[in-house]
């Protein structure tokens, strides 16, 4: 779906946003896209340090025209206003918290219908934004990249949850044939930290190094 002369758009650089960022321009040589466009809402002072390593590494700024004079005040200067820059992606990946990129639905209906794939993270209670979950190496063969516009990717854990769940169900034999086993139910439990890192909270039950 990438190429070159690609326009892409990542919404929200924080938890997950920051790293598919961090991915896209490492391997930027790889995708051969033109730009990427990084959306940020508001102008959180937490978060300049991590935009700063952005646009050094290659990405630029879009945010609303109202905002643009506060992010400025941080040393933070956007190459789009919102609208503008809704107008040229080609590929938008939006890794708000969830209910925020259902809500932004319309807006991308409406502002960028030139858009070819638009892409949210997460689980999605409604399942709402798009024909999904993804779960890559499991399922992505019932997608039709040229024509689903509107993708929604299942979350880390509905991936580990996914890839036991086939482990299990359809194994491989010796002859590399998948084998149904007849699985009819599992239960799944997940023993992880409560936060990310990141996370503002009264407590972060992990290792944090600061």
């Amino acid at each position: 779906m990438t190429g070159p002369g690609l326009t892409i758009g990542v919404w929200s650089p924080g938890t997950v946003g920051k790293r598919i960022i961090h991915a896209l321009l490492k391997c930027r040589d790889f995708f051969e896209f033109q730009e990427l466009i990084v959306f940020k809402h508001r102008p959180d002072i937490e978060y300049r340090s991590v935009m700063r390593m952005m646009e050094c590494q290659g990405a630029v700024f879009a945010f609303e025209k109202h905002q643009r004079s506060e992010f400025a005040k941080m040393g933070i200067t956007s190459k789009y206003e919102y609208d503008e820059a809704l107008g040229l992606v080609d590929i938008l990946i939006d890794c708000s918290t969830e209910g925020v990129p259902i809500a932004h639905k319309p807006d991308y209906e409406r502002r960028a219908p030139q858009c070819r794939a638009f892409v949210c993270q997460g689980a999605e209670e409604d399942r709402g934004f798009g024909k999904g979950l993804l779960i890559y190496g499991v399922n992505e063969g019932a997608f039709d990249f040229e024509r689903d516009r509107w993708i929604q990717i299942g979350s880390c854990n509905t991936h580990a949850g996914s890839f036991l769940l086939r482990a299990i169900a359809f194994p491989k034999n010796e002859h590399s044939e998948t084998v149904e086993t007849g699985l009819l139910d599992a239960s799944f439990h997940f023993i992880r930290r409560s936060l990310d890192l990141n996370q503002k909270s009264k407590a972060v039950i992990s290792t944090e190094v600061s």
